[in-house]
């Protein structure tokens, strides 16, 4: 089972990624902020990152940087989900090495879908 890590400040955005994934047959490990993601990540090898820019002290651009410059996490792909669509964030994202950037709000359908593109996934339904 493939493993992800979802990092949200906002308690229902985190539970609802959370179950969607797990519904979706993804082991889902959840962080509240850019520094819990920095201390869980390098041990938890997870397969993909579910990250929000705007977190509380590091911001998850920053957290993707990072990640990417650790041995542990360089090659884990990161998926971008935010309320931050303005072009220079996007920017920003593509710059620090995201494979993806999903803007919110997004369904949970919308979710998966993206999650499942990044691994190469293909559902005939998806049942939410």
């Amino acid at each position: 089972m493939r493993k992800i890590l979802v990092v949200e400040n906002d308690r229902i955005s985190r539970d609802l990624a959370s179950a969607v994934l797990t519904k979706g047959g993804y082991d889902v490990v959840c962080a509240r902020d850019g520094e819990e993601a920095l201390e869980v990540a390098p041990e938890l090898g997870a397969d993909l990152v579910l990250m929000d820019v705007g977190l509380p002290g590091i911001d998850g651009i920053e957290v993707v940087e990072t990640l990417h410059h650790d041995r542990r996490t360089q090659d884990t792909p990161v998926l971008i989900w935010s309320a931050l669509v303005l072009s220079a964030d996007v920017e920003r994202a593509w710059k620090a090495g995201c494979a993806a950037y999903l803007a919110k709000p997004v369904s949970a359908r919308e979710l998966l879908q993206s999650v499942d593109a990044v691994f190469g996934v293909s559902r005939k339904r998806v049942t939410l």
